[in-house]
């Protein structure tokens, strides 16, 4: 997705009816709240781009007048005896959004008082594909006032729907008003749109229906609805109708003076005298009461000013001769033309030559031609030069003249010794221009195809609906140029793109940034059906590699529908995975729209077929849960059951056998309880098999959907009353462990004490007779050696009273010691012999310890090989347990499908007895 691709994905559902996306219908009310959708958010980060374009890095020199105009406008504290209505007005490229963006801009940053807040909603027409659509300005002006004044009450139609967009606009806008009031503090509402003139409806045609068709001075924008009723401004901007000269030099313009009162107050007239030119729209203002604000051209002062703001914030330096020429050019009183002038002026490094040159166009067509040639002789440089290498490179040597093998005859005459040396250099000339003329070739072959290729680039995004990011301007034009090259492009495009930060997918878009580049694109480069169904094509076989991402949703359906690939456009619209993002609340109505042309257009698609065959194919490949298979049925009967409702206009009455019923079919197994549920949770169930039961008001199309799909539908519900056979995940964990080798314990090591068993299951298993004698016999195999007897007569011999021998034995009597030399050495052969005893005894002593301690060591293993033959008696144990379980709910499992498929053999459907005697009543509703 990011499609990306940030591409959001379905996570993994838990094992639980709440992880089971439920239909809008069957949601409570804080699931059920509409979120943001993907036309929105697209149109919103498009007028936001658009805007940007007008202020970061545009030099703009406002005209004072025209500020104070539309400031007084908008000043709610006095009461105005004029029509809420203004309406900036002039020729194509003369300023007016410019206008508009830094004034909203201005009047943002002045920060109005606490007490008087204001809303501002700008749109502008022309930014984006979808911006000229009435529907989408009612859609997106009516959720900003919902949101900016918390109309929790008022139900907001979809952005499809245009007749319930218009009425609703009144709606809107009083419980706005009554909102406000109720508060205590009012909330100004000013609406700034941009190219009124440029809004369509959905037969194309011009229509200003959505504004009422009397608007009194002194009344507000709703007044019909609500009498007296203050603090809303619409400035609206409109195209006046163009004319053969419309270009002129800044010198021949005298633009219109304006006076101040006393208070200093702007004095200015803001009727329109009648025209035999005015277009439609512009007679319907004025039937409206709406003030006019035209913008004149360009005159020597202002066009002064332009040129130098451009010099000081680009750091650059223009003489006064550069400047005198441009504005004595024909079309320096324009400011589009005056921006382009001063841009490529700056790209040629300040080329007086190339300045006189392009100062000659005098129209918009010609000018971007003029455009177009400088970055192709910027594109193409380096091969300019390689081929110039390559075409003036100085003649070779001639080879020496016993390359040739000389004539046979020996005479030698003036005629065959010319002949011969001719031979030589032309052979010589063969062999060695050989290569170079291939490398000839192939260069210009290269320049050929990297001439068009600011065309190619300019054709794409004309093309794309929604702009297109860098990465896929570099991928699109991989083939046709290097990447050094394609970035020398991208970076000349730069100054006539617009910035589309889209927060939904986390990208950044680049769009055509005025409306003249776009219809030069569009209706010169691509005025040939096929050239243009071709870029639709190659945008489309790109988009289609792009994984499942919302990025891939705004763009691969628009270039499927463009190029009239129907066949492609339904498998996009039916593939499971591009389903379950496009019936997102974000989406859901574009996907409709989309099935809705399918069918105006493609009328030999079946959406049950369709969606068996891309169900079929998820399965197999993705192998997806119950509880995800559940939520697939789920969405697309809530799909089929709202296509159907809104947009099929064939209802057709079959005489068929009744179908299988899905909560007869659950309530007849014994097994089917909810009592182990919460009571929301059994609501929740309850709901959803009633959703897939056939409804009276039910279609064709959903019943053969909810028929056919029937056993799998029962598939996908067996969880919810067999769950109870699984194993929990302790058990389940117990059983992947007994899978892999118990370690083995060092001897001097400690073993490591067994995890306790898991708790008993409810459902407990008797184990065979033969299993059980078994763990019987092992058990009794299993001796405990018990080294606490000999352990305890080794101890008797390390008796302390035994050891201390070396001290001296005092006399029986206190008299004086004998000293005599037989006492002495008695005495000493008395210590000798104890000695020997005490040697003996250590080394008894020893000899104990080592057995003791062997005896320990042999202990010890006895122990750790009884606990792990334990611990693997108790796995062995709880496997069979297991198997019994999965026995018992595979058994369950084989009653359950058989039930199944008894149902559907008791409901067919179709009856063969009465196949022949089967009528259809299609009743073809108005449309």
């Amino acid at each position: 997705m990011t499609a990306g691709a940030t591409s959001p994905k379905r996570a993994k559902k838990d094992d639980k009816p709440g992880a089971i996306t439920l239909p809008k219908e069957l949601r409570s009310g804080d699931d059920a709240q509409r979120v943001e959708s993907a036309t929105l958010m697209r149109e919103s980060g498009a007028h936001e781009a658009f805007a940007r374009s007008r202020m970061d890095g545009f030099v703009y020199v406002e005209t004072p007048s025209y500020m104070h105009v539309l400031d007084a406008h908008c000043r709610f504290e006095l009461e105005s005896e004029t029509s809420p209505l203004l309406v900036v007005l002039g020729h194509p490229a003369s300023g007016k959004s410019s206008l508009l963006i830094n004034w909203v801009n201005q009047r943002v940053k002045k920060q109005p008082p606490a007490a008087n807040p204001e809303v501002i909603f700008q749109h502008y027409c022309g930014c984006s594909y979808e911006s000229v659509k009435l529907s989408v300005f009612l859609f997106r002006l009516m959720y900003h006032l919902k949101a900016a004044f918390s109309l929790r009450d008022f139900e907001l139609p979809h952005e499809h729907e245009e007749e319930k967009l218009k009425f609703s606009l009144a709606r809107c806008f009083e419980g706005a008003m009554r909102s406000t009031t109720q508060n205590g503090k009012r909330k100004n509402i000013i609406i700034v749109l941009d190219g009124v003139d440029n809004l369509r409806t959905e037969d194309g045609s011009e229509s200003l229906s959505w504004l009422p068709n009397a608007l009194p001075p002194g009344r507000s924008f709703h007044s019909l609805c609500i009498d007296n009723l203050q603090g809303i401004r619409i400035l609206l901007s409109a195209t006046k109708p163009s004319k053969a000269t419309q270009l002129a030099s800044c010198r021949w313009i005298v633009r219109k003076q304006f006076t101040y009162d006393s208070d200093d107050d702007l004095m200015y007239e803001a009727a329109l005298p009648p025209d035999p030119d005015d277009t439609h729209c512009i007679k319907e203002l004025r039937r409206r009461n709406a003030g006019f604000l035209v913008v004149e051209p360009l005159d020597e002062p202002m066009c002064t000013k332009i040129i130098h703001e451009h010099a000081t914030r680009n750091s650059t330096r223009i003489d006064s001769d550069a400047v005198a020429s441009i504005m004595d050019s024909k079309g320096s009183s324009c400011p589009l033309y005056l921006r382009l002038i001063l841009t490529m002026y700056d790209q040629s490094n300040h080329d007086a030559n190339y300045l006189g040159d392009i100062l000659n166009a005098c129209d918009f067509s010609s000018l971007y031609e003029l455009v177009l040639q400088q970055w192709k002789s910027m594109l193409l440089g380096d091969l300019v030069e390689a081929l110039n290498a390559l075409t003036q490179k100085p003649p070779h040597d001639p080879p020496p003249a016993s390359t040739l093998p000389r004539p046979d005859s020996r005479k030698r005459n003036s005629r065959r010794e010319s002949e011969h040396t001719a031979a030589i250099a032309a052979a010589s000339q063969n062999s060695l221009a050989a290569p170079e003329m291939d490398e000839v070739e192939r260069t210009k072959f290269l320049m050929e195809r990297r001439a068009l290729l600011a065309r190619h680039a300019l054709s794409l995004f004309a093309v794309s609906r929604f702009g297109l990011s860098e990465k896929d301007f570099h991928q699109l034009l991989e083939d046709a140029a290097p990447r050094p090259i394609r970035v020398q492009l991208l970076h000349l495009l730069l100054p006539h793109l617009m910035t589309i930060h889209r927060k939904d997918s986390d990208v950044v878009l680049y769009d055509i940034s005025h409306n003249q580049l776009r219809l030069l694109a569009r209706y010169v480069f691509l005025k040939d059906d096929a050239l243009r169904h071709g870029y639709h094509k190659a945008i489309a076989t790109y988009c289609e590699k792009m994984p499942t991402c919302q990025r891939r949703i705004d763009e691969l359906p628009v270039q499927l529908e463009c190029c009239s690939a129907w066949s492609q456009l339904q498998n996009c619209l039916v593939d499971m995975k591009m389903f379950q993002l496009w019936w997102d609340e974000r989406n859901r109505q574009d996907f409709l729209a989309y099935w809705k042309t399918l069918r105006t257009s493609f009328s030999s698609h079946d959406p049950v077929d369709d969606y068996i065959r891309s169900l079929d194919e998820y399965i197999e490949v993705e192998g997806p849960t119950t509880e995800e298979l559940l939520s697939l049925f789920l969405t697309i009967t809530e799909f089929l059951r709202s296509w159907q409702r809104n947009d099929v206009k064939v209802k057709i009455q079959m005489q068929r056998p009744e179908p299988p019923q899905l909560k007869e079919f659950l309530n007849a197994q014994g097994s089917f309880s909810l009592a182990h549920l919460t009571d929301t949770e059994s609501k929740q169930i309850q709901g959803i098999v009633d959703y897939l039961c056939p409804h009276a008001d039910d279609g064709y199309y959903v019943r053969r959907w909810l028929w056919t799909q029937f056993p799998l539908i029962a598939v996908s519900f067996e969880n919810l009353f067999l769950k109870k056979f699984t194993p929990p995940s302790d058990v389940a964990e117990a059983v992947e462990s007994s899978v892999a080798p118990s370690p083995i314990h060092d001897k001097k090591e400690k073993p490591v004490a067994a995890p306790s068993p898991a708790k008993p299951y409810p459902h407990a298993a008797v184990l065979p007779k033969a299993v059980a004698s078994t763990l019987a016999d092992k058990k009794r195999i299993l001796a405990r050696h018990s080294p606490k007897k000999n352990t305890m007569q080794a101890l008797e011999l390390l008796n302390p009273e035994e050891s201390g021998a070396f001290e001296f034995d005092e006399p029986a009597t206190t008299g004086e010691i004998s000293l005599t030399i037989p006492a002495l050495r008695e005495q000493l052969s008395e210590l000798r012999a104890r000695y020997d005893k005490l040697k003996f005894l250590t080394k008894e002593r020893q000899q104990a310890l080592a057995a003791l301690d062997s005896k320990l060591i042999d202990a010890k293993a006895n122990t750790s090989h009884h606990n792990q033959n334990s611990q693997l008696r108790d796995e062995l144990v709880e496997q069979i347990r297991l198997i019994t379980l999965d026995s018992t709910h595979g058994k369950q499992k084989s009653d359950y499908y058989k039930s199944i498929l008894r149902q559907c053999e008791t409901n067919p459907a179709r009856d063969p007895n009465a196949s022949a005697l089967a009528t259809a009543a299609i009743d073809i509703c108005p449309a």
